[in-house]
């Protein structure tokens, strides 16, 4: 979030404005709490709403410090690696069923009006 030692970061302006790269924060810590999600109730909350949702948005307006995104962060990150040891989850993940609900997903949304109205030929 704050770059490696050379200084590389993907976001120089964010860094630049909050001291850590708060966009990457507040994925960070959406991808736990969904993660939780999952672990604990078998769905992934998408978007995320009330109180957590609030909370990441203020994160990515530089309203947390890194100090404290951090700590939420290990935070979360235990209470995955817990939730992995009890979880009624399968081990492995059927592939074949996911591959195929995802080739629909993408197919109705290609579908759908709000990307066909969008879509412009450009290569004639």
């Amino acid at each position: 979030m704050e770059g490696d030692l050379a200084g590389n970061v993907s976001r120089p302006e964010l860094v630049s404005e909050w001291g850590y790269d708060v966009k990457f924060a507040a994925h960070y810590l959406r991808l736990g709490y969904q993660g939780l999600g999952v672990i604990e109730h078998g769905t992934l909350q998408m978007p995320l709403e009330g109180e957590v949702r609030e909370h990441i948005l203020a994160v990515r307006a530089g309203q947390v410090s890194y100090d404290d995104v951090i700590a939420e962060g290990v935070e979360l990150e235990r209470k995955l690696e817990a939730g992995l040891e009890s979880t009624s989850l399968p081990e492995n993940v059927d592939m074949e069923w996911l591959n195929g609900w995802l080739a629909g997903a993408h197919r109705q949304a290609w579908r759908s009006q709000r990307w066909s109205r969008n879509l412009t030929r450009t290569n004639r």
